[in-house]
C-alpha cells in the first residue's frame, strides 16, 4: 500500500522519484539519473547504431588515425549546431510546460535530417527514452508529447525526446547537452570497435581527448535559439545515404 501511495503522488506532481528526499539528496538523485539515461543499460537502442560510420569504413576514408577529426566533425557540425540546440530548446519548453513549442524544435530538427536512416533511427531512439521514461516517472507533459508522436503530429526525435525528459527529472540544461554528446560519441567509438578493430583502450583514449571539445560545443551553443538551429556536413549526410544501399550492413543506420 505504501508502495501504492507513493506512485499516485508521483503521478499528481509529476515529479522524480525520491524528489521528496530533501533538497541535499536532490544534485545527487539528478546526477545518478543522468548516469542511467547515459548508459548501455537504458534501453534506447542508441548503442546498436553507428550514425554512417559504417559507410565510411567501406568507402576507406576513415581509420583509426582520423576516426578523432571524424567525431570532431559530427559534434561540431551536426551534433553541436542541431541536436543539442534542439536538446537545449526543447529543456527549457518543457519547464515552460509549452507542448506547442516542443513540438515546433521536433519538426524543425526532423527537416534537417537529410538521409532517411537518420530521421527513422532518431525517431526510433527518442519513442524508447520517452516510453521508458514515463514508465520509470509518469509525467503529464511527457505523456501529451508522446501522444503527439503517437498520432504523428510530431516526429519524436531522440534529441528532443531526451530535452524534455531530463527537464522532467531537473537535470539542468548544460547537463542535458553533454549527454547528448557524450552518448553519442560513445556509440560511435562503440560501433567502431566492430568495424576497424579498435580495443577497449584506444577508444577510451579517444573518448577522453574529446570531453574537452565536448564541453565546449555546449558553451557554444547552450544559448542558441529556434532560427540558430543549423547542420552543414555534405560528406556525412552522403555517407548516411550510401548506407541505405548497401547490400552488407551491420548496423540499422
Amino acid at each position: 500500500m505504501h508502495t501504492l501511495t507513493r506512485m499516485r503522488m508521483t503521478t499528481e506532481t509529476d515529479s522524480p522519484p525520491g524528489a521528496s528526499g530533501g533538497s541535499d539528496s536532490a544534485p545527487n538523485l539528478a546526477f545518478l539519473t543522468s548516469l542511467q539515461l547515459s548508459d548501455t543499460f537504458f534501453p534506447t537502442g542508441l548503442y546498436t547504431l553507428s550514425h554512417g560510420l559504417e559507410s565510411f569504413v567501406q568507402a576507406r576514408l576513415v581509420s583509426k588515425s582520423n576516426l578523432v577529426e571524424l567525431l570532431l566533425d559530427y559534434l561540431e557540425s551536426v551534433l553541436g549546431s542541431a541536436d543539442t540546440v534542439a536538446v537545449s530548446l526543447a529543456h527549457r519548453a518543457t519547464e515552460d510546460r509549452d507542448i506547442l513549442r516542443l513540438m515546433e524544435i521536433d519538426r524543425q530538427l526532423f527537416l534537417m535530417k537529410l538521409a532517411r536512416e537518420a530521421r527513422e533511427s532518431s525517431r526510433r531512439v527518442g519513442k524508447r527514452i520517452l516510453t521508458t521514461a514515463i514508465a520509470l516517472n509518469p509525467n503529464s507533459l511527457l505523456e501529451e508529447y508522446r501522444a503527439a508522436v503517437e498520432r504523428a503530429v510530431s516526429p519524436g526525435n531522440s534529441a528532443v525526446a531526451l530535452g524534455a525528459v531530463t527537464a522532467t527529472l531537473h537535470i539542468a540544461r548544460r547537463e542535458a547537452m553533454l549527454i547528448e554528446l557524450y552518448t553519442f560519441t560513445a556509440s560511435v567509438l562503440g560501433a567502431a570497435m566492430r568495424l576497424i578493430r579498435l580495443d577497449h583502450e584506444e577508444a577510451q583514449r579517444m573518448l577522453t581527448q574529446l570531453k574537452p571539445r565536448m564541453i565546449q560545443v555546449v558553451q557554444e551553443n547552450q544559448e542558441k535559439g529556434l532560427q540558430d538551429m543549423r547542420a552543414f556536413a555534405p560528406l556525412i549526410d552522403i555517407m548516411g545515404m550510401e548506407h541505405e544501399r548497401a547490400r552488407i550492413r551491420l548496423f540499422i543506420s
